[in-house]
C-alpha cells in the first residue's frame, strides 16, 4: 500500500519531489536503491539519482525514460506514476516548482552542486522563509559563534529535511555544527572554506504548516581576522535580522550593504550604530535573492 504522502505527491508532482518523497518512504539510500537498480539491469549512478532527486535534471535520454519502470517497481509506486509526471510537465517552465522571485542555488553559488549531490540535497522550494535570524560573534578580529534560528513554512506536504549552508573568509578548520533545536544534524560535508548540512526537521510537516529551526556553528580559535559577515539568499524572505557581537575589540565603523551577488560592488551601504552591549543589529524587510550583510572597519 502506498503512503498517503506518496500519494499526494504523485498526484500533485512535480517529478522532484515525488521521486523524493518516495525515495524517503521507501528507507532506501541513494546508493543502495542504484544497486538494486543495476541488479536488474540498470545502469544508473547515485549522481544521476540525486540530481532528479534535487530538481537539477530530469530522465530524458531514452535509457534513461527505459529505467523508469524499474524504479517504480524497487519504490513499489503504481506503474506509470513516475513516467506521468514528466509527460504532465514537459511545457512546464523549470522554475515552475520554486518560489516565486527565487533563483537556482548554483548562480548564486557556483561550484557547490558537488556538495549537493553528496548530502542528497532535497529538492528546491520545499520550504518557504518567513524570518532568519542570525547572531554573530567575533572575539579579537575572529569568528568565534554563529547562531541561526529560521522560522519556516512547508509548500508540499511530507517536508522532512532541509539543507543549510556556511562558506567561511579563510581556510581553516571546519565549524562545529551544534545546538541544534527542533531538528537533528544529518550529513555534513566540507569541501575547502564551504560546510553544508542537512537537517532532519522534529516532525514531517505538510502544506501551510510551520516550525522554528535552530543550529549553532562554532569555531576553532586562530589568528585569522574577519570584516564581515553575510548571508546569501536564493528565494524572498520576509525578514533578515541580524546581530554582530563585538566580543573583543569595537570597530570604528560599521556599516550594512547588499549585493546582487557574492563579488558584485556592495550597494545600499548604511552606517550601523553599535551600543554599550558591543552589538550592532540590522533588520531587513521583504529580501529578495542576493546577498545582504555587515562589514566593520577597525
Amino acid at each position: 500500500m502506498v503512503e498517503p504522502d506518496v500519494s499526494q505527491a504523485l498526484r500533485t508532482g512535480p517529478f522532484a519531489v515525488a521521486l523524493d518523497v518516495a525515495v524517503e518512504a521507501s528507507g532506501l539510500t541513494l546508493e543502495r536503491l542504484a544497486a538494486l537498480l543495476g541488479e536488474r539491469g540498470v545502469r544508473l549512478s547515485r549522481a544521476t539519482l540525486s540530481y532528479w532527486r534535487s530538481g537539477r535534471s530530469r530522465p530524458e535520454r531514452a535509457g534513461s525514460l527505459a529505467a523508469l519502470p524499474v524504479l517504480e517497481d524497487i519504490l513499489a509506486v503504481p506503474a506509470g506514476s513516475l513516467t506521468a509526471l514528466l509527460r504532465a510537465r514537459d511545457s512546464e517552465p523549470r522554475w515552475a516548482h520554486r518560489p516565486r522571485g527565487s533563483v537556482s542555488r548554483r548562480r548564486l553559488w557556483p561550484g557547490r552542486p558537488a556538495l549537493l549531490v553528496d548530502i542528497d540535497a532535497p529538492p528546491d522550494g520545499q520550504l518557504e522563509f518567513l524570518a532568519i535570524d542570525d547572531l554573530f560573534v567575533v572575539e579579537s578580529g575572529a569568528t568565534r559563534l554563529l547562531r541561526v534560528r529560521l522560522v519556516v513554512r512547508a509548500l508540499r506536504d511530507g517536508v522532512t529535511r532541509a539543507v543549510v549552508f556556511y562558506e567561511a573568509d579563510h581556510d581553516g578548520p571546519p565549524p562545529q555544527w551544534t545546538g541544534f533545536s527542533h531538528c537533528r544534524p544529518g550529513r555534513v560535508r566540507t569541501e575547502g572554506r564551504v560546510s553544508v548540512a542537512e537537517l532532519i526537521l522534529g516532525h514531517r510537516l505538510n502544506v501551510g504548516e510551520h516550525t522554528v529551526l535552530q543550529y549553532e556553528l562554532r569555531f576553532a580559535v586562530g589568528p585569522e581576522a574577519t570584516d564581515c559577515y553575510y548571508r546569501t539568499f536564493t528565494r524572498p524572505c520576509r525578514l533578515w535580522a541580524c546581530q554582530v557581537v563585538f566580543a573583543g575589540q569595537l570597530p570604528a565603523r560599521v556599516f550594512g550593504y547588499r549585493q546582487r551577488r557574492l563579488g558584485d560592488e556592495p550597494v545600499d551601504v548604511t552606517e550601523l550604530w553599535t551600543g554599550d552591549d558591543r552589538t550592532a543589529v540590522t533588520v531587513v524587510e521583504d529580501v529578495r535573492p542576493g546577498v545582504v550583510g555587515m562589514s566593520w572597519r577597525t
